[in-house]
């Protein structure tokens, strides 16, 4: 591309207020970070929460920027400079970033997953069930990037706008039909998507998480509204009929909208028929087939996957047979047989909604004379309001809880297990190890045969963010070291 495209396509965008010393050249490259500008690149400075880029103008342009999208009008002019003044630096930034890669996603049919709780193993459904399909499909998400069957390890959930369009080009380049992308609430928030054409967008629960961020859980809902909000007339959205939520979400929403859930006016409805430490067998629609994911909202998840896949052409009947063959997802419910006869289970659960879902699960399928141990912690930093939840959730539904670090990050690790202890009332109960290892050591050498430990919190996480600083960390190889 080069610097007159990019400016007749924030002019049409309708975000473009004015244009100081137009250039026409070529543009190599489309920045956020001062640290990785370079000649020929486009630098756009945002105001993030931490760090306002407008304080990086300056440096960029000695390091060879041709061209700066801001907000504001620089103090310094450089005359060999072109300067795009924008209404919203982050809608500026997903117009260019389009531009520059060639508009990837116009023959990528893109699915959308938004939702507190689920994405990531509803978007490992939907990827594993394509693939059995034989379409060539590619996944965004938290745990990683795939491209077909190539993975790459994730840095966000929803990566910025640069990097979506850069993972959709090589998807092009690659030959995938389809991308299957989580959606988070910062994503939307922040106008990551912004622009992009997605042909299902899909609801999976809506419960506390991230008011840190969104203040609100109004502002939280808004967030995910976004999505709906943007599909178009000839999409579909499907949602979560037994969430309270689904309503409102999809309230201005011009195309279609299929439900499910367990409300026998959904359009494809499930019932769970069985579910077992070895896995859950569901009847969805008119189909019924048994499944290697354990608990009610691995149910949901498989109901979502089906009825996305359903509502995109698929017969119910090849849905459920390629769902059915689909393993579980790493760090979500991952269960571990133990040599001291235990079972670990390694989950994800860091929101109270999901650690009530874990724990109500494992009480559902363990022996009635077995325990369980649960170890976790909440993150420094992060909303503080869901950590009392959490302990009574936890003292509710486990026999022994351990109370520990997750990723303290700059907060007291003491001060967030006091807070969450608020929310506890038998405090002899509770045991309290601030060192990680050293709580999932102690539960594996207590824990008697047939106990069932949860380690929630992490998932498929290998690190630990202590102070400023990442540390290896990985709660599977963990709890293998001790038994």
């Amino acid at each position: 591309m080069n610097l007159s495209d990019l400016q007749s396509v924030l002019s049409d965008a309708g975000i473009l207020n004015s244009v100081l010393q137009p250039q026409d050249a070529d543009v190599l490259g489309v920045a956020l970070d001062s640290r990785k500008v370079e000649d020929g690149f486009v630098f756009v400075a945002l105001k993030g929460t931490q760090v306002d880029g407008n304080l990086f103008i300056d440096k960029v342009i000695t390091q060879g920027a041709i061209a700066i999208i801001t907000e504001e009008r620089p103090q310094n002019i450089d005359t060999n400079v072109s300067y795009f003044i924008v209404e919203d630096a982050q809608k500026a930034l997903a117009e260019t970033a389009m531009l520059f890669y060639e508009y990837p996603t116009y023959d990528l049919g893109l699915i959308g997953i938004t939702g507190t709780n689920g994405k990531t193993t509803t978007t490992y459904l939907l990827h594993h069930a394509l693939n059995h399909f034989g379409e060539k499909a590619g996944l965004i998400g938290t745990i990683s990037y795939k491209i077909g069957e190539e993975e790459f390890l994730s840095t966000h959930t929803t990566p910025d706008a640069i990097s979506l369009n850069a993972l959709f080009r090589q998807m092009e380049e690659a030959e995938c039909e389809v991308c299957v992308m989580e959606v988070s609430s910062h994503a939307l928030a922040q106008d990551r998507t912004y622009g992009l054409d997605f042909f299902v967008g899909a609801f999976t629960n809506l419960s506390r998480d991230h008011l840190d961020y969104h203040q609100t859980f109004e502002a939280y809902l808004q967030a995910k509204k976004i999505l709906f909000d943007n599909l178009g007339d000839l999409a579909v959205a499907v949602v979560n009929i037994d969430d309270e939520h689904h309503a409102d979400l999809v309230q201005d929403a011009i195309c279609q909208v299929v439900t499910y859930g367990k409300d026998k006016e959904a359009t494809y409805p499930f019932t769970i028929l069985e579910n077992s430490i070895g896995g859950l067998k569901l009847q969805i629609g008119e189909e019924t087939a048994q499944f290697n994911l354990v608990g009610e909202f691995n149910a949901y998840n498989l109901a979502c996957a089906f009825s996305i896949l359903c509502a995109t052409g698929y017969s119910e009947e090849d849905a459920i047979t390629a769902l059915s063959t689909a393993p579980p997802v790493p760090g979500r419910f991952e269960q571990v047989a133990l040599a001291n006869g235990t079972f670990a289970i390694i989950d994800y659960a860091h929101t109270p909604d999901a650690l009530e879902n874990v724990l109500s699960t494992v009480r559902t399928v363990k022996n009635a004379d077995s325990k369980v141990w649960c170890v976790f912690g909440c993150g420094g930093d992060r909303d503080k309001g869901k950590r009392s939840e959490m302990g009574a959730i936890a003292e509710r539904l486990s026999d022994f809880p351990i109370l520990t670090s997750d990723n303290p990050r700059t907060e007291n690790p003491q001060q967030i297990i006091d807070d969450v202890l608020s929310g506890m009332q038998d405090q002899n109960k509770i045991s309290t190890i601030i060192d990680r290892k050293s709580a999932i050591a102690y539960a594996v050498k207590n824990a008697q045969v047939g106990d069932v430990i949860v380690i929630a919190g992490k998932g498929h996480e290998n690190y630990q963010i202590i102070g400023t600083e990442k540390f290896h960390f990985d709660d599977k190889e963990e709890v293998l070291s001790v038994s």
